[in-house]
């Protein structure tokens, strides 16, 4: 286009200046200068408005880019602080903001407490890897005994915590309790004393959180006590 424009330009130019044309042809050649300068100066502009237009919208794309990534990294950072590595497990902090969330809805729910017996024995006399293997079984078993909606946390070290939804107590027991079974023979396959200690209590619509987890503490001592007796 613009090479069109210039072409059109100079052979104006040579129109205007032939000595030959009249004088209204000279106006006319005049005026279509003017036109073509300001064709000229529109062309540019146009062409400015595009190249600006294009990197606006590189910019763009790359804000768009730069906002994902750091969604992406946001994201897994959530995950980081939410999820217990070893286990792939909720932790400690989500089951803590799940039960509150329960508690202050007003929802019904068991919480179980499970104790890992013997996990510093299996880490001194076996080794660490032994010891990480006990939990991510025990954790398996866990996950499997467990219905879709209910959960599963790694509450700490050795303890695993889980929110069960209208179940009566005798039915947790009797997961647990083949939880157990099922631990032990794997223990006696590797020669290692795997079994845990639990505690249920269950939400009466009025205990803080800290009185339900005392109250299910209690029981899974108790229980632990009791199973050291019966090794006595």
């Amino acid at each position: 286009m613009m090479g069109t424009l210039c072409f059109y330009l100079i052979l104006q130019f040579s129109l205007y200046d032939s000595h030959q044309n009249l004088f209204s042809i000279k106006i006319w050649s005049l005026n279509t200068c003017i036109f073509i300068f300001c064709s000229y100066y529109w062309a540019i502009q146009y062409f400015s408005r595009l190249s600006y237009l294009a990197y606006v919208k590189q910019k763009n794309n790359s804000l768009l880019q730069y906002l994902s990534e750091g969604e992406k990294e946001e994201t897994l950072l959530q995950n980081l602080a939410s999820y217990d590595p070893l286990t792939k497990l909720k932790n400690r902090r989500s089951a803590d903001e799940y039960i509150n969330q329960h508690i202050s809805s007003k929802t019904d729910f068991q919480l179980c407490l499970i104790d890992l017996n013997h996990l510093k024995q299996i880490n001194d006399g076996y080794s660490h890897q032994q010891g990480d293997f006990y939990i991510q079984l025990v954790a398996q078993l866990l996950t499997t005994s467990c219905r879709p909606k209910d959960n599963v946390f790694r509450y700490g070290g050795d303890e695993f915590l889980i929110v069960f939804h209208n179940i009566s107590k005798d039915l947790i027991c009797e997961r647990m309790n083949q939880v157990n079974h099922l631990l032990q023979q794997k223990g006696q396959e590797l020669n290692c004393p795997f079994s845990i200690s639990y505690g249920i209590a269950e939400w009466n619509g009025n205990q803080s959180f800290y009185d339900l987890l005392a109250e299910a503490d209690d029981q899974m001592y108790t229980m632990k006590k009791a199973m050291k007796a019966q090794r006595l």
